[in-house]
């Protein structure tokens, strides 16, 4: 299933807006923007938690429940915090049953934004590209979920100025749609 999804990551909070195309409806949430060391044995996860591990690599706690390294105050978004909320993000959204495809745009600070090689560094630097396998928790008591989706294309706008560039993803996505 194709998704658009919509990411920020935010010194406090993570929001995301997600668009099913199929459904044609959007779903927005947002996740605290914290993450620590998480083990998927934990029977106690908070609420607006989950535990998340991303291909082979660490295992987090990630939202309210983490304790810790939240993100830090500073404009900066290259951090890793902010790839770990991004990816759990994409986690929450993905189908359970079938591989997703994503097209996501991320934000970034305008002033960041404008500098090409900061742009084109945090777009690699936040999420990776092509397939990718999670493993997610969503509660103490729920079952280790695995998703697997793709990362088909990453689109990196401006904050609070996005909706204004978004004139040339829209077209983008239209030729996709059609094929």
């Amino acid at each position: 299933m194709k998704r658009f999804v919509a990411i920020d990551t935010g010194k406090f909070a993570t929001k995301v807006a997600s668009y099913d195309a199929n459904k044609k409806a959007t779903k927005k949430f947002s996740i605290r923007t914290a993450h620590c060391e998480g083990d998927f044995r934990d029977d106690a996860v908070e609420e607006n938690t989950v535990i998340i591990q991303v291909g082979e690599g660490e295992v987090y706690k990630v939202g309210n429940g983490a304790r810790g390294i939240g993100a830090e105050l500073t404009t900066d978004k290259k951090l890793e915090v902010h790839r770990v909320c991004a990816m759990t993000a994409l986690a929450s959204v993905a189908s359970k049953k079938e591989e997703d495809e994503f097209y996501v745009a991320v934000l970034l600070p305008a002033k960041d934004w404008a500098s090409v090689p900061k742009r084109e560094d945090f777009r690699e630097f936040i999420l990776p590209e092509g397939k990718v396998s999670v493993k997610i928790k969503g509660s103490g008591d729920s079952p280790i979920m695995e998703k697997t989706f793709t990362i088909k294309k990453k689109y990196v706008f401006p904050e609070s100025m996005g909706a204004t560039l978004m004139r040339n993803a829209k077209c983008e996505i239209k030729t996709l749609n059609a094929k």
